[in-house]
This record gives structure tokens, sequence and C-alpha cells, in this order.
């Protein structure tokens, strides 16, 4: 959607489950990825996990114009103890425990920075483990979508004390980080909102146009208004702008 408004796009995909990645690639062009150079967000910050360098800028595919894609890989999964570790580590000011913590966040500035991207969409599994902790560490804001049913809604109740209490957590090891470290995120990743999508009621407002199904549906879903031009003629408002952040903030997970 950003892409169709002309926005430069990279979609980061730090679900080791991939669903995002194999959205848009076909398993031929995966495999290719996971290779033995690792074209992947794994490949970018393997690296620094196995302890011969730091982070390297990662391979962005380029699916459609105007969208890059960091793929992702099953090896994340691994990745969970290493950064559980870390987390404790940073209590103890240990300037390793900061970089690794801080890993994807440079990695995706790095994304950005190729492709001139104004937003970075980063999609997460879902789950409140080490690495989901480390991802929304990074991010600048947090989208939750899900589905209009009560096990989402209860989801919603769990997750909203877990990230309080994480970015209290971070914050506490922000402060104890060491003078002069490389770039530290601040962790905040504010609530944007949820986003939720239901089949059902749309089909019944369908069957129920001509009985106000139509304007039920309009309610929720408020169309540009028409206002009076200079010249007398009729023009649409515009959609309010979608607010768009520069790659050094503009890193949003979902």
């Amino acid at each position: 959607m950003y892409a169709d408004l002309g926005l430069n796009v990279v979609a980061a995909d730090l679900d080791p489950q991939v669903k995002l990645t194999r959205m848009f690639l076909e398993d031929d062009r995966l495999e290719a990825l996971w290779g033995q150079r690792r074209r992947t967000i794994f490949g970018a910050i393997r690296p620094l996990l196995e302890g011969s360098g730091d982070v390297t800028a990662p391979y962005v595919e380029e699916p459609a114009p105007g969208l890059g894609l960091v793929a992702g890989d099953l090896a994340l999964s691994a990745v969970e103890d290493e950064l559980s570790r870390q987390w404790q580590a940073c209590l103890h000011r240990k300037p390793r425990a900061f970089r690794v913590l801080s890993a994807l966040r440079r990695v995706l500035r790095l994304a950005a920075m190729q492709t001139a991207a104004d937003i970075v969409l980063v999609d997460v599994g879902p789950n409140l483990g080490a690495f989901n902790r480390a991802a929304l560490v990074a991010a600048d804001d947090l989208v939750v979508p899900i589905a209009p049913d009560l096990c989402s809604l209860q989801g919603l109740r769990n997750l909203d004390p877990t990230l309080r209490r994480w970015r209290n957590e971070w914050a506490e090891r922000r402060a104890r980080r060491p003078v002069g470290d490389r770039e530290v995120p601040a962790g905040t990743s504010d609530p944007s909102g949820t986003s939720s999508w239901s089949p059902r009621y749309a089909s019944t407002a369908r069957r129920r146009r001509g009985r106000g199904g139509r304007r039920a549906f309009r309610r929720r879903t408020p169309r540009p208004s028409s206002t009076s031009g200079t010249n007398g003629t009729s023009r649409k408002t515009p959609w309010p702008p979608i607010p768009t952040a520069s790659p050094s903030s503009g890193i949003s997970a979902a």
C-alpha cells in the first residue's frame, strides 16, 4: 500500500517462519538466497553473533518497483538464546551486549540507506520471545494486526503488560550503556494502533445493500468529503496523509 502511494518501502521479515518472504518469492528463489552466502537478515547479523565481525549491509531483493525485501531465514530461531543472554549482560554494561541488541536496528538502517527508503516495515512472529523483544526494541512504532475474535482480544490483553515491561527494562539497560557506544535504539516502539478485517462483516454489508448496509459500512470507513474549489467547482478533499519518517526513525513492527 505504501509503495502504491509512491513511497520507497523496505519490508523486513524477522519471523523465523518466513511467511512474509514466501508471499513475495518462489521457493527456488528463496532457496538461492538461503545458499552459502546467506543473503538474508540472518546473514547480515551472523558475523556479530559468531564473533568474527560486526553486522553487514543486508541484501535487499526488489520484488516490485519501490519495494525492497530483506528476506527472512529459518536460522533466526537459533538466535533466541544468544539474545536472551545479552539482554541480561546489558545490566553489567557489557559492550558486546549492546552491539548484539542494537544489531537489528543497525541492519535495518543500512537496508533503508541502500534503497533510500521512506519507511521500513518489519514482520515479527506471533510470540513473546527474546527475538521479538529485540525486534521491538529496534522499532519506532508498533502495529498489531488482529482478527475480530475472542482469542485476538485476549492476546491484546496479554501483550500490553509485556510491552510495558520490556520498555521499562530496556530503559534501565540503555541508561547503563557504555559511553561512546554505537547507536543504541530508544526502544519506545510506540503503539500506532491495531488493524483488523472481518470478511464476514464485509459480506453481510454487501447482502444488506439497499437496506442500510452500505451506510453502515461507510460509517466505519469514512470517505473524503467534498468541498468547493476556488472556481466554484466541486473537488474531493484528499485522504489524510499517512505519516512517514526518515530511514533513521521510520521502522515499524507488525
